[in-house]
């Protein structure tokens, strides 16, 4: 099967809430629905620890950040997906995108990045989840930068804070937005998912 377009959808959710997993799943079911396009398959945080692991000052300095639980500068998390998404661009791959947009300005850019790259109609899943049940996940996670209170207390202030501005920012921009409760099974988030996108083929 192909289908008529290339797709582009974006995840967000609270830290645990399982945007990694369920961006994979759709990565996936989309290869397999329509392989003939490619799935562009980026996470934001993947590609800081990237960026971070660079023996230069630029590298030690999203380190320092990352591990206190923070978020890097604007320009910077700009900068480094503008990058990545220049360099594996594919007029005709499907987008799945997660963690990005994490504050206003950035949801902007990233408007503006999807536009540039005729992605204009792209789609907005949130996973909702809440924090009790967020820190159970995290904790079972075991990263290195949500290993303390404080840096798990970063994350979440800042998703509420920022991350939540944003998505009304893109909403408000005409962009589609699906709310999904995380608290169901990997399985039940990932029907869903594709329910709200008419992808359950």
């Amino acid at each position: 099967m192909r289908l008529a377009h290339p797709r582009a959808v974006v995840f967000f959710g609270i830290s645990g809430a399982g945007k990694g997993t369920q961006a994979d799943l759709l990565a996936r079911h989309l290869t397999a629905l329509d392989p003939t396009r490619g799935v562009l398959r980026v996470e934001q945080g993947a590609l800081l620890r990237a960026r971070a692991s660079h023996n230069d000052e630029l590298g030690r300095r999203v380190t320092a950040i990352i591990t206190a639980g923070k978020l890097v500068p604007n320009f910077v998390a700009t900068t480094v997906l503008a990058e990545h998404v220049s360099k594996h661009f594919s007029g005709m791959s499907h987008f799945v995108f997660d963690g990005v947009a994490r504050s206003d300005l950035q949801a902007r850019m990233f408007d503006e990045l999807m536009i540039f790259f005729d992605r204009p109609d792209y789609e907005i899943i949130v996973l909702e989840l809440s924090v009790e049940d967020a820190k159970k996940r995290l904790a079972l996670r075991g990263r290195y930068d949500e290993a303390t209170e404080e840096q798990i207390r970063n994350r979440f202030r800042w998703y509420a804070e920022n991350t939540v501005p944003a998505i009304e920012i893109l909403e408000k921009n005409g962009r589609k937005v699906y709310h999904i409760d995380a608290s169901l099974s990997i399985e039940q988030v990932h029907m869903l998912t594709l329910r709200m996108l008419s992808l359950d083929v």
